[in-house]
């Protein structure tokens, strides 16, 4: 029996040229085919069980972004950077149209973090795809983004200035000069200037761990001195190069503060930025330790001798209102608790602190002007402040009055536009401020909104959980205050509650709790 032919047998010897060409096209097309199906981008989507289909944002303005094709669960920044506002590329640059991986990531600001101070003029203004100045060129108060890489939050012009002095060194007359990145000789020589720029300038603020440890002597103390510096912040931080992260840190720039480190050092961090900074956020960059300035040595407080560790007894005076213990009455050994672990994580051995300090967070107290630079100051070039002492503005004045006069206060105006959009108010339990409200405001005229003169006195609403704590006025109290003297150490001689308190001024008696 005759065998049949098979319908894609070549008939004919040219055919034969046709069925290699024919296949010879196949496989190529089956092969973009395959590589087609198999995208990174669509593996990825299959892998967390997500339509294999680009994800398109339309925002407001019309624009369409595709970044959340790959980053499908990101958190929204914040209330204020609503997804269908603000997008992606708003802060982080890149391509938001390229689902390829190298492509849409070209032109990324910053790396990971678009709020690195070497391109946040750029990421945090709002520049990236045109939405117009978010946080620069906005006038007083809104241009962070400017005035923060030339404060002493990034330049640590602070800490020079303290040094220099100790060593019996004139100030420095250049503006720029209290930039620590910018100074080739902080310390104009002196025999200490490398273990000063290699343990403080260059492991802080601007380097990376890897400058941290080993500069000691002592191998277990650089083991212990890395470990500590690893959890710092490296607040302006460009020296170890755009997409690096300080490795055991928080991230650089305006994410230092306002993206909280996890307690675990080993998880990620969120995708979000918050107002809300507790006095831990603070701490891993503040009172890790006892700098000595005889060799530039630092010891952690982790390392220091267990007698010097020894917490002061709990006040009468402390409720245990913090934004970190429960809602409602503590019990006695509650209220023990949550003192010690206020005090050994936030205080050093030696330091002295009233009843507020403990019970509020830095932010409660500390102004927008005084962290992240005045406007009013004059900028790169005009009186800015070169010290601690000279940024500081907030006295206890400011909340408590004197025994001769009360608190400074005004009524907020449409001129104080960065307090109507503090994005707190959008929180359950936080104040809304209008116009006429009446609140305290500083000696050069900041207000303080969470400060506010109501009917029944003057209350301060903490920043971080919103609750309400009415402020004793030291008006008509007999306090034997020096109404000249109002920072923190002069009203720690009578209202201390640290290390060595009980030990109040001769002849006087405790004015009203602090």
């Amino acid at each position: 029996m005759r065998r049949g032919r098979s319908p894609f047998a070549p008939r004919r010897p040219e055919d034969h040229w046709r069925f290699i060409a024919l296949v010879g096209l196949l496989i190529p097309l089956a092969l973009l085919l395959l590589r087609e199906a198999h995208l990174p981008w669509k593996e990825l989507r299959r892998s967390v069980g997500l339509p294999v289909e680009p994800f398109q944002r339309v925002l407001a303005d019309g624009r369409i972004e595709r970044c959340e094709t790959c980053h499908p669960d990101v958190e929204p920044v914040s209330p204020s950077h609503p997804p269908g506002v603000v997008g992606c590329s708003d802060c982080h640059g890149g391509e938001p149209l390229a689902l390829e991986e190298d492509l849409a990531h070209q032109g990324l600001l910053g790396g990971p973090n678009p709020s690195r101070l070497d391109v946040a003029v750029t990421g945090c203004s709002g520049s990236g795809a045109g939405e117009g100045a978010c946080h620069a060129s906005r006038g007083p108060d809104f241009d962070h983004a400017q005035r923060v890489p030339e404060h002493l939050m990034a330049t640590k012009a602070g800490e020079v200035a303290q040094v220099r002095r100790a060593f019996g060194l004139p100030p420095m007359d250049d503006p720029d000069a209290g930039a620590a990145r910018a100074l080739p000789s902080p310390l104009d020589g002196h025999p200490l200037e490398p273990a000063f720029q290699e343990s403080c300038l260059s492991a802080c603020h601007l380097g990376t761990t890897a400058g941290a440890a080993g500069s000691s002597s002592d191998p277990q103390e650089d083991d212990s001195r890395g470990a500590s510096q690893a959890r710092r912040t490296r607040h302006a931080g460009t020296q170890a190069g755009p997409g690096t992260e300080p490795p055991g840190g928080r991230p650089e720039g305006c994410a230092a503060c306002h993206v909280l480190t996890p307690e675990d050092p080993s998880a990620p961090r969120e995708h979000r930025f918050t107002t809300q900074i507790p006095y831990t956020q603070c701490n891993t960059c503040h009172n890790q330790g006892v700098h000595s300035l005889a060799g530039m040595r630092f010891t952690p407080a982790s390392r220091l001798a267990a007698d010097d560790r020894i917490v002061p007894p709990v006040p009468d005076g402390f409720t245990g209102r913090t934004p970190w213990t429960p809602e409602g009455p503590l019990s006695p050994e509650e209220r023990q608790a949550a003192w010690e672990e206020r005090v050994r994580e936030y205080y050093l051995p030696g330091s002295r602190y009233t009843l507020c300090e403990v019970e509020l967070d830095c932010i409660d107290c500390h102004t927008r002007r005084e962290v992240m630079g005045d406007p009013e100051a004059g900028g790169v070039h005009g009186d800015r402040p070169r010290t601690m002492e000279e940024a500081v503005q907030v006295q206890c004045l400011e909340c408590h009055g004197t025994v001769s006069r009360p608190i400074r206060s005004r009524e907020l105006t449409a001129a104080d536009g960065a307090v109507f959009v503090d994005p707190r108010q959008q929180l359950e339990g936080f104040p809304t401020f209008r116009a006429g409200d009446r609140v305290a405001v500083t000696g050069s005229g900041e207000p303080l909104p969470y400060v506010r003169v109501e009917e029944d006195g003057i209350v301060l609403t903490r920043k971080v959980d919103g609750v309400r704590v009415p402020v004793p006025q030291a008006t008509g109290s007999g306090c034997l205050q020096n109404e000249g003297e109002q920072t923190s150490d002069a009203c720690h001689a009578c209202h201390n509650v640290g290390y060595g308190a009980g030990a109040t001024a001769p002849g006087t008696e405790p004015g009203p709790t602090k």
